[in-house]
């Protein structure tokens, strides 16, 4: 649950800061790269498991 708290920390903090910077067109860029953030961290997590995918 510490984990989960301290994303909606980090997130909090960057779309304010995104936001007060940018208005809403920083803010949706800041979830766009979190979101791209969160793909490349699960596809590396998937090829690091399993060396034959990356293979393929």
């Amino acid at each position: 649950m510490a984990i989960y708290f301290a994303g909606g920390l980090v997130g909090s903090i960057a779309s304010g800061t995104a936001y007060s910077h940018g208005d809403w067109v920083a803010v949706s860029v800041t979830g766009a790269v979190f979101g791209l953030a969160a793909v490349a961290l699960a596809c590396w997590d998937a090829l690091r498991r399993d060396p034959a995918a990356a293979a393929v």
